[in-house]
């Protein structure tokens, strides 16, 4: 029982170090950093996955993507200079210290934190100065809002500070449009608008993309869902609060 609490004690002993060492540890910019799913670790998915496909074959970049606790299957193909690395690992570190672009879904509150036992966590501190730091979210900020009206709620997702520290130093947050660029520079104050990229979201190219060239994963969904339809209608209810 007792052991469970020293890995935390001994991350907090040596934070302050890594933050040294990675402030002036020289970054490459040709190593880009992915994350899987922030919740689901066995799902590299959404924008970072699209923003991957795209550049998948280009040699030129080392793609490197975090993972958490067990190794999964990806659902990779046809990639070039890429590695997938435990997060929390030596290796992991290593690399992490040396990436010069890094994606994020969320937040490096989010990405970045190490997990411990009965939901405890760690934020690794990554340093933005000297990093290319892009947020991609995952759609419309529409949960945001609602934590915005709802002052409980608001205070809860807003308790991690460095959640709210680190958004200023990004170097772009994606948006879909000039009415919701707005929005998103509100929710993610002290973001400031210029560092909106109003881009639209990566996950959508795969919405025109020819079938024959979306990604192996996505042609079996489409598969399994035909299978399942068949001739019926398909009524998709997916609400962003649930």
């Amino acid at each position: 029982m007792a052991s469970r609490g020293v890995k935390p004690i001994i991350f907090k002993l040596l934070h302050p170090f890594w933050r040294v060492i990675d402030f002036f540890t020289p970054k490459k910019p040709d190593y880009w950093a992915f994350c899987t799913h922030p919740l689901r670790s066995d799902q590299f998915t959404e924008n970072q996955r699209a923003i991957f496909e795209l550049i998948k074959s280009d040699a030129s970049i080392y793609k490197i993507i975090f993972y958490r606790g067990q190794s999964a299957n990806l659902y990779i193909e046809n990639a070039t200079n890429y590695r997938v690395v435990r997060h929390g690992s030596l290796t992991g570190f290593f690399l992490l210290l040396r990436c010069k672009v890094v994606f994020l879904t969320n937040s490096i509150a989010m990405e970045f934190s190490l997990r411990w036992a009965d939901n405890q966590f760690s934020i690794l501190k990554v340093s933005n100065k000297n990093r290319i730091i892009v947020n991609l979210w995952h759609g419309i900020a529409l949960k945001r809002l609602f934590f915005t009206a709802n002052e409980e709620t608001f205070k809860y997702t807003t308790r991690v500070k460095h959640r709210t520290q680190e958004r200023k130093h990004y170097a772009g947050l994606v948006a879909s449009s000039d009415i919701d660029s707005y929005a998103m520079a509100a929710m993610f104050y002290p973001l400031n608008y210029q560092q909106v990229w109003l881009t639209g979201l990566p996950r959508n190219d795969f919405l025109t993309q020819a079938e024959a060239l979306l990604p192996c994963y996505i042609q079996d969904s489409i598969k399994q869902i035909r299978h399942i339809k068949q001739n019926k209608k398909l009524i998709v209810y997916a609400p962003t609060y649930r």
